[in-house]
């Protein structure tokens, strides 16, 4: 037994030598728990969610029970745990429907955004978003759509509700396993399509009222 204690004492040791700078590795900690939720290969079960929890409830009641010399590794338990829960909870928060199919039609909301495609192509990032024979349950929250063509008829500011007809589809995935996961960005972005149309216009009264 002798042998297994020795080096945990000396870790123990190592750590207590560190007092009054540990706090530093708080954040540390915290994202070692954020990074493991976003590593999974797939979203973590609500068993492990629950285990997560009980582990960081037991880590902070043990912590006021204990004296300092031993908390280092329950903090570390507790703060991991912590972040990988906060990490799921936001996925789960920013939770908005994804089109699931191509989409082709007319096409109305509000420019919350403008910026430009990598072809130099205007982008409009709409939000209160209608589309043509979609329940509003399964319409995403936004939709981002490059413009293409020669766009006469209107100048895009935030704020101004527009109609184009246009083609969306739901954000790609990477391209390859190790690039950009844009359908990650897209998910805690709340963009639940991208896609292209032509000739935006005006719109001074949605569909819905119509």
């Amino acid at each position: 037994m002798t042998i297994f204690l020795n080096p945990l004492e000396w870790i123990l040791d190592v750590f207590d030598g560190q007092r009054g700078r540990l706090f530093l590795w708080l954040p540390v900690l915290l994202g070692v728990g954020v990074a493991l939720y976003f590593a999974a290969p797939y979203e973590p079960s609500q068993m492990c969610y629950m285990v997560l929890g009980v582990t960081a409830l037991l880590s902070g009641l043990i912590l006021i029970l204990i004296p300092a010399y031993y908390a280092p590794p329950f903090t570390g338990a507790l703060m991991v745990s912590v972040g990988f829960l906060c990490a799921g909870f936001r996925a789960h928060d920013v939770a908005a429907p994804v089109l699931n199919y191509r989409y082709y039609g007319p096409i109305e909301g509000r420019v919350i955004k403008i910026d430009r495609s990598a072809s130099e192509a205007v982008r409009l990032t709409l939000d209160q978003v209608i589309l043509k024979n979609t329940n509003p349950s399964r319409t995403p929250v936004r939709v981002r759509v490059s413009l293409h063509g020669a766009q006469e008829y209107i100048t895009p500011e935030p704020g101004l509700r527009v109609a184009l007809t246009g083609h969306l589809s739901p954000p790609p995935s990477a391209a390859d396993p190790t690039g950009f996961n844009f359908q990650r960005m897209a998910w805690f972005d709340r963009l639940g399509a991208v896609g292209c149309g032509l000739y935006a216009h005006p719109c001074f009264a949605c569909w819905a009222d119509r």
